[in-house]
C-alpha cells in the first residue's frame, strides 16, 4: 500500500496521511502561441513560447474510518470520516498569502512543493459513508506580494 503525505509547511505544520490512495494524475503544460500569416500553410506558423511550464497533480484518495489520527500537528482528532472531511475543508486549505504545501509519495520519496488550488469531495449511493477526496496541487514556489503602499 502506498501512502501519500500532503503537508502544510507554512504558516502551520500539518501533515495529512492519505492511506487509501486511489490515483494521481499529472498535467504538464508548456504554453505556446502559434501565429500564422494569411494564406500560409500550417507548417509555416511561427510558434512563440512566452510563458513558463506548469505542473499540476490531482491526488485522489478515499476517506475511511481509521484507528489512529491521519493528521499530525493538529490538536483535534482525525479518525472518523467526518473529522477528516472537516479538517480538509475547514483547516487545511490555503486562506492567506503565506500558505505553502508539499506532497510526497512516501514509498518513493517523490516530493513536490507548491499550493493547493482545489478540493473536491465525492460520495455516492453505493458507499454513502466513505468519501473520495481529490486535491489539486499546483507545483511551484509560493510567492506573495502584498503592497503596503496606498495611492494618495
Amino acid at each position: 500500500m502506498v501512502d501519500i503525505l500532503i503537508a502544510q509547511t507554512s504558516p502551520n505544520t500539518y501533515t495529512f496521511r492519505a492511506k487509501r490512495f486511489k490515483s494521481i494524475s499529472l498535467e504538464y503544460n508548456s504554453p505556446a502561441t502559434a501565429i500564422s500569416l494569411p494564406e500560409d500553410k500550417a507548417e509555416k506558423a511561427m510558434i512563440f513560447k512566452m510563458e513558463g511550464n506548469i505542473e499540476v497533480y490531482n491526488i485522489t484518495f478515499q476517506l475511511v474510518e481509521e484507528v489512529a489520527d491521519v493528521v499530525t500537528g493538529y490538536g483535534s482528532p482525525t479518525k472518523t470520516v467526518m473529522e477528516q472531511l472537516l479538517f480538509l475543508l475547514n483547516v487545511f486549505p490555503p486562506t492567506t498569502f503565506n500558505h505553502a504545501y508539499t506532497f510526497t509519495i512516501e514509498s518513493t520519496g517523490f516530493t513536490r512543493t507548491g499550493i493547493i488550488t482545489k478540493l473536491m469531495a465525492l460520495t455516492d449511493e453505493a458507499d454513502p459513508v466513505n468519501y473520495n477526496f481529490t486535491i489539486t496541487f499546483q507545483v511551484g514556489q509560493v510567492i506573495s506580494v502584498v503592497s503596503s503602499e496606498s495611492e494618495s
